[in-house]
């Protein structure tokens, strides 16, 4: 009885050790996709400059219902890999996940009721040299209630950076995931 018991915690050791928790260190976040987008507003950007300022004027006045226009879409995607030897457990999905996108040059807005919400909570078993892919569609971020549209204001070269708060199995916080920088262009109206 007791030599079964050992050889279950030697074995719960070993073996469940690695899979329960995400290392930091041996995991990597990067944004892979189109990063060259045309103007993406139907306006020109000074018709662009105007209607953003005239909503902000609107929601410095107090009212309830700004309708902001939609955020750029965009065809990139964050990529965690695990860049370690054993396979990890990452949990993601209903508030454990934040993702933020972050560029000199930028507008943003707060909008209220819409959702960039992932869902439920998922556990996702990473083995080594793989990733999971999660399509980033529109320059939006936030979590809980509190987002935000990105809008480049300009045509150009921006800086685009991601950052990603895994969750734990036990509900808190998990290692919290960087990017490095990329360009992203945004070309003039046609």
């Amino acid at each position: 009885m007791v030599r079964m018991a050992l050889v279950a915690i030697l074995a719960l050791t070993v073996l469940g050790g690695s899979a329960f928790a995400a290392d930091p260190e041996s995991l990597e976040l990067t944004i892979v996709g189109k990063k060259t987008l045309d103007w993406p507003y139907p306006e020109s950007q000074k018709g662009f400059e105007a209607l953003l300022a005239t909503q902000r004027a609107r929601e410095k006045a107090g009212e309830k219902r700004i309708f902001w226009p939609a955020p750029p879409d965009v065809d990139l995607d964050l990529c965690i890999t695990n860049t370690g030897k054993e396979k990890v457990s990452i949990y993601f999905g209903s508030g454990r996940a934040t993702l933020t996108l972050t560029g000199p040059g930028v507008t943003t807005a707060n909008p209220a009721g819409y959702s960039t919400d992932f869902g439920q909570t998922h556990e996702f078993v990473l083995k080594p040299g793989k990733s999971l892919s999660i399509p980033l569609k529109r320059l939006a971020d936030g979590a809980g209630g509190n987002h935000r549209f990105i809008y480049p204001t300009a045509p150009g070269e921006y800086r685009l950076s991601a950052t990603y708060q895994l969750g734990t199995a036990d509900g808190g916080k998990g290692p919290l995931l960087k990017s490095d920088e990329v360009k992203l262009r945004i070309k003039e109206k046609k």
